[in-house]
């Protein structure tokens, strides 16, 4: 018998938590109504409850109210500085410095010379900014230990005079 990849990793035998799974994109959202279809299309004695699965998902998933509906897509991995920065509550510009100071730690994607690369950032760490106090706790390669960030110490670029940095 095979299974779905995320039905493993939640540890059910069927394949329900793949059906839903297949059924959110991750550019497009979905409301819970197509979300309960793909639920009811499984045909297993032995699978959890809908809401059940869906509590077990919510961890890799976003979700938003719009209009007395509910929608889902997958989160994001990582993040595109403006990204991060809409997420933080700064500028672009601010994000870019603490990237190029190693007090959030990004990684280099893309083709070409370093310079040409992008930087995307783990969508975990920079939620942590936003649980606790803006700070977070990152592993730096390198390090000798953690890296603690702080917004107030960490040098924030006025969002108002950025505004036309963070446009271009």
């Amino acid at each position: 018998m095979r299974i779905g990849r995320k039905d493993f990793d939640k540890g059910h035998k069927g394949n329900v938590y793949q059906a839903i799974w297949r059924m959110i994109g991750e550019d497009e959202a979905v409301d819970e109504a197509e979300l309960r279809t793909a639920y009811d299309s499984v045909v297993d004695p032995d699978k959890p409850a809908f809401d059940d699965v869906l509590r077990e998902l919510r961890a890799e998933l976003e979700t938003k109210d719009i209009e007395g509906g509910t929608y889902y897509v997958h989160r994001k991995t990582w993040l595109s500085t403006s990204e991060a920065a809409r997420r933080l509550g700064v500028s672009k510009r601010t994000v870019q410095a603490w990237a190029q100071q190693g007090k959030l730690i990004g990684q280099r994607v893309g083709h070409g010379i370093t310079s040409h690369r992008r930087i995307r950032f783990a969508t975990d760490t920079v939620d942590e900014w936003l649980r606790g106090n803006r700070q977070a706790t990152v592993e730096s390669p390198g390090a000798a230990g953690p890296v603690v960030m702080d917004v107030a110490t960490a040098g924030v670029w006025d969002n108002a005079q950025d505004g036309v940095y963070d446009r271009m």
